[in-house]
Order: C-alpha cells, then sequence, then structure tokens
C-alpha cells in the first residue's frame, strides 16, 4: 500500500524549471506590451506638439517601471505639459494605483537643473542626484546617466568645441544644492580664466594663474593628508558633513599645468598623483577637462580610477585615452558629429558599461545664478 504519489527528484526539478520559463514568458510578454505602450505614446505625442519640444521629451523603460524626462528649463510638470510631455498616468494608466509603493521602482527622472528639490521641481519618486552620485544625462537607450561622485575621479576629454563646458555646467547645477548645504566644497582651476568665470560664485575660490593653482592645489593636498592622519583609526571612507566636506577639485584644461616649467610641472605632477590616489577614500575628488588625452600632456591620465567621458575626438585618440574593453563595448567618439556638442561616452570600468548619450546646455543665466549660499 502506497503512503502517497512519489514524485523523484528529476520530477521536481523538472517541475521548478517549467514554473521558471513560464515565469520568464510572463515577464517577456509584459515587457513587449509595455514597449508597445510606449511606441504608440511616442508616436502620439509627436503628433501633438512642434518639432522643437518633442525631441526634448523622452520616455523610457527601467527595471520594469517608465520614466519621463524633460528639459532642465521645464522646472515644473504644468510646464512639461504644455510643451508635450505626457505623464506617467496619461501614458501608462493600469500602473498609476501606487506604483511607487507596490513595486519601489523610480517611475520619472527629475527635471535636472531645478533650484531647489521641492515638490514644485519633480515628483514623489524622480531620480535625482545624491551624495553618491550624480544624474547628468539621459543615453540613447533611455537609461539615466549617473556620474559616482563620491568613490570616483572623473575625466573628460574631448575636441575644440566637442561641448565639455556642457560635461561641467551640468555637475555644477547638480553639486549646487549640496555645496549650498555645506556638504561639498569646491575648488577651481582655470588658467585660461574663461570657463569657471560664469559660475565662480559656486567655488570657494578659482586659481587663474600658474602661482595661485600651485598654491591652491599643493593646499588641497594638504588638506587631504590632515584628512587622511584624522581619519586613521577611526574610519576607512570618508562621510561628507558640515564639518568634513567632500571636497571636490575642478580643473579646466588639465594639460596647461603640465606645460609650465619643469619645476613646476613636476610640482602639479606630484600633487595630482598624490590627490588620485588617496582622495577616493578621504573624501577629495578631481575633475579633470582637457582636450588633448595624450600622457606626454597629461602624466596623471592613467591615475583615473576607471570613469572618464570621452567626447568627440580622434580614433587615435580615443584608442590613446579609453581602455579596450571599452572599445569592445561599443564606445566609438571619433563616431559623435561635429554637429552634437555636448555629445560623449561615458565609461565605468567598475560595470564595465559605455554609454552613449547628450548632455543638455546649460545657459550662462542659470550659471551666473549658481551660488554657494542657499537664499535667504
Amino acid at each position: 500500500m502506497s503512503d502517497g504519489i512519489y514524485i523523484p527528484w528529476w520530477g521536481w526539478l523538472a517541475l521548478i524549471a517549467a514554473l521558471l520559463v513560464c515565469a520568464i514568458v510572463i515577464k517577456f510578454i509584459r515587457d513587449m506590451h509595455a514597449m508597445k505602450t510606449i511606441i504608440a505614446a511616442r508616436t502620439k505625442h509627436i503628433q501633438q506638439v512642434e518639432d522643437e519640444d518633442r525631441n526634448l521629451v523622452r520616455y523610457g523603460k527601467r527595471l520594469g517601471g517608465h520614466y519621463i524626462a524633460w528639459p532642465r528649463a521645464w522646472c515644473n510638470q504644468e510646464e512639461a505639459s504644455e510643451r508635450g510631455a505626457l505623464t506617467v498616468s496619461e501614458l501608462w494608466p493600469d500602473e498609476t494605483a501606487e506604483p511607487i509603493a507596490r513595486r519601489g521602482y523610480n517611475w520619472c527622472s527629475a527635471p535636472r537643473g531645478c533650484r531647489s528639490w521641492d515638490s514644485d521641481c519633480g515628483r514623489v519618486g524622480a531620480a535625482r542626484s545624491t551624495l553618491r552620485t550624480s544624474d547628468l544625462a539621459t543615453d540613447t537607450s533611455g537609461y539615466p546617466v549617473y556620474i559616482n561622485w563620491s568613490e570616483r575621479h572623473l575625466l573628460t576629454i574631448g575636441e575644440s568645441d566637442a561641448g565639455k563646458g556642457s560635461i561641467l555646467a551640468n555637475l555644477l547645477v547638480q553639486a549646487e544644492p549640496f555645496v549650498q548645504s555645506g556638504l561639498v566644497h569646491l575648488y577651481g582651476v582655470d588658467l585660461k580664466a574663461l570657463e569657471l568665470s560664469m559660475s565662480h560664485e559656486v567655488f570657494r575660490s578659482v586659481a587663474t594663474d600658474a602661482k595661485s593653482a600651485l598654491e591652491l592645489v599643493s593646499a588641497f593636498r594638504d588638506a587631504m593628508t590632515q584628512r587622511a592622519q584624522d581619519m586613521a583609526g577611526k574610519a576607512r571612507v570618508h562621510t561628507p558633513t558640515a564639518d568634513s566636506p567632500r571636497n571636490i577639485l575642478v580643473v579646466d584644461e588639465l594639460a596647461e599645468l603640465f606645460r609650465q616649467d619643469t619645476k613646476v610641472s613636476k610640482q602639479f605632477q606630484h600633487d595630482l598623483t598624490a590627490i588620485l590616489g588617496m582622495g577616493r577614500a578621504t573624501g577629495n575628488l578631481l575633475w579633470g577637462f582637457s582636450q588633448n588625452p595624450r600622457k606626454e600632456a597629461i602624466p596623471v591620465r592613467d591615475d583615473f580610477n576607471g570613469q572618464m567621458i570621452a567626447m568627440r575626438m580622434g580614433e587615435a585618440e580615443a584608442k590613446m585615452m579609453l581602455p579596450s574593453a571599452a572599445l569592445r563595448v561599443g564606445a566609438a567618439p571619433w563616431a559623435i558629429s561635429a554637429s552634437s556638442p555636448g555629445t560623449g561616452w561615458l565609461w565605468n570600468s567598475a560595470a564595465k558599461r559605455a554609454q552613449l548619450f547628450r548632455a543638455d546646455w546649460i545657459d550662462d543665466k542659470t550659471l551666473q545664478e549658481l551660488s554657494a549660499t542657499a537664499e535667504a
């Protein structure tokens, strides 16, 4: 007499495999349905708005959830709607019943560059910059482009008029709220006295000649060394506070530092090498911008730890700057059109990922209004 139905181990294995296959098929069908919804929404959107506006609104799907992004100039949902940005509820009415609480996903990206992080400048669940990542742009596949500004330095290189200024401007706009809160301090080196002059109010100091630049960089390195000594035995990774902020050194035209006389150039190399080596743990980061990717022009180029933006440049120059892994996954900055300034490839060595994106244009007025102190 049998005590029950006996199912061999391979039977259970087959049952589990069948359930997994069913789950995958159901998810695939749902994703295909969602993609059809996105395509239909885009078609409807194109028929409703002017050409100059419709191309500025982006729709996408991430981790099972949808998001909408619009330019930073449209600093609230009402204005975006007037210019053709359909809301999540208009596009996906079946997914608006407490979607964030139910599924825990971001459903839209905030209009980057808003003057504050309140309800007027975004919606609940909106993607925004944090002390770990800066929301730089959206890539060509609709995914967000994040800059790690807690553990990674950043090197941005591109030919003249490639749009490096747009990258810097976007980063400064994203950093401003944290600067105002005292959690981030910015320091700048701009030997051309041009790129950082528009936004100088958000910096604690900006050096515009070789002598003051050398003093600033050396002081930055000394402060980093002192912090490392203070952290010894207490913490291995720096956490920004008002009393111990994250310090970011922004250097425009990095190669210019190494065109000085030999003694000065060697000192810059010594100080920057130390910052690139120790800064990650102590909360002292370097953002470098340059037109020339050559090692002889930027001796510290290879010390940037795995986060680079390659904008328009020649193929030979790109292969000098980017690791072979970036090229294997499709990074091709030489193919960027001269008519698309602000376009670049972000390479993240930790994720082994290259993203093609175009940074939004930031006007002069927005940069001039950036401030290191909050408005009264």
